[in-house]
């Protein structure tokens, strides 16, 4: 009887660490699958039907890499476009988020990839924020690896010194249609972006998060910009300076404003976006 009770309990407790250790090589896996090295969030507001050709362009520049391990693309449609998610096809994983209102523009669609990432408790390296404003007209790996093997804490690609109100000094900052974030940087960046009504104002978007948030971020954190600002010029080189732009664009900045195409710059390939 006695032999037969121990050779219960035995039984119990070997059932128990059989158990035991599938729970813990199970949770073990999930803590496996929630470290990114490297995120890419891309912010697109779809306004015309050929701007899903755009986004695809831009998504394959990035995967040429192989750098990435999640791709979260937050996405606003305008009324009368059509898009639908299978068009887009990505090698790395994409989470498609829709935001249905876009009253905040890009910095809430990058809140709401923010949102995502906390709740899946992804942790990561570097986080690429990005949006579709930008056609990347050649390879941009380089300026991948660079990023990801610098040093520095936040790294923006094209830096410029700009204002937005009259009564503002200028500021340098990395313009951000395309910014780069450890992870700690890029936490005091979201949560410094707030939204009330004032914020239905591009421009004030524009004033205290793309030029005054950047700038104090610069002054904060160990920060490079990939172009940096080579003479005293002020003001946005997309719309205010076209030798200037010329100027970078000669020197591997090979990426075009969509919204100020200039038909001398932008690569033959690319010649049907102009209609």
């Amino acid at each position: 009887m006695i032999l037969k009770f121990i050779l219960i309990i035995v039984i119990i407790y070997l059932i128990y660490l059989i158990l035991f250790r599938k729970k813990s090589s199970f949770n073990a896996n999930n803590n496996i699958e929630q470290k990114k090295e490297n995120i890419l969030i891309m912010a697109c507001h779809i306004k015309k039907n050929i701007e899903t050709k755009v986004i695809q362009n831009n998504l394959n520049r990035f995967n040429d890499s192989k750098k990435f391990d999640l791709i979260i693309l937050v996405y606003s449609v305008e009324n009368g476009i059509s898009f639908d998610q299978n068009e887009i096809q990505s090698e790395t994983p994409i989470m498609f988020i829709e935001d249905n209102s876009n009253i905040y523009y890009d910095f809430y669609k990058y809140k709401l990839a923010d949102k995502y990432i906390k709740e899946n408790n992804i942790n990561f390296n570097w986080v690429f924020v990005t949006n579709d404003s930008i056609l990347i007209c050649e390879d941009i790996t380089w300026i991948i690896k660079k990023i990801i093997n610098s040093k520095k804490e936040f790294v923006g690609i094209l830096e410029v010194n700009e204002k937005i109100f009259e009564e503002e000094p200028y500021k340098k900052h990395y313009q951000s249609w395309w910014l780069n974030f450890k992870q700690s940087a890029f936490d005091y960046w979201i949560n410094n972006i707030t939204f009330n009504e004032k914020y239905k104002n591009v421009d004030n978007i524009i004033n205290d998060y793309e030029i005054n948030l950047s700038n104090n971020m610069i002054n904060k954190f160990n920060s490079e910009a990939i172009f940096p600002l080579t003479s005293n010029f002020k003001g946005n080189i997309f719309t205010n300076n076209e030798m200037f732009y010329d100027y970078f664009y000669n020197k591997n900045f090979k990426f075009v404003k969509i919204k100020f195409f200039k038909p001398d710059v932008v690569p033959s390939k690319f010649k049907y976006l102009l209609d």
